[in-house]
């Protein structure tokens, strides 16, 4: 029975597995400290461009809006006939759903009337228990 001869070969695969693993991530670890000694300059320079890039922002957005009014109606015309046809799909839906409605009101109006129809009087026998007192 050889069965030593399989689990240390096992063993030395994973032990060379483990050394190739170790040997790849301890090249990655030195390139990341060279870009943290750049960025303490001035202070207030910053603070008038963000102000002028909020500017530029309030500016581009109303210039959107302005676009967006402008092109509203124009959306709308071309929208118009979309619109037209899915209120029709709309309203055909709606009377489908309505048709869908008066049939089931009709089946269940047939059936109120078949049950009439077909009444059974149950004599219901009621069980007088006697309780027998000790």
């Amino acid at each position: 029975m050889h069965t030593t001869t399989t689990t240390t070969a096992a063993g030395a695969a994973t032990a060379a597995a483990a050394a190739a693993t170790t040997t790849t991530t301890s090249t990655t670890t030195t390139t990341t400290t060279t870009t943290t000694t750049t960025t303490t300059t001035t202070t207030t320079t910053t603070t008038t461009t963000t102000l002028l890039l909020l500017l530029l922002l309030l500016l581009s957005l109303l210039l959107l809006l302005l676009l967006l009014l402008l092109l509203v109606p124009l959306l709308l015309l071309l929208l118009l006939p979309l619109l037209l046809l899915l209120l029709l799909l709309l309203l055909l839906l709606l009377l489908l759903l309505l048709l869908l409605l008066l049939l089931l009101l009709l089946l269940l109006l047939l059936l109120l009337l078949l049950l009439h129809h077909h009444h059974h009087h149950h004599h219901h026998h009621h069980h007088h228990h006697h309780h027998h007192h000790l």
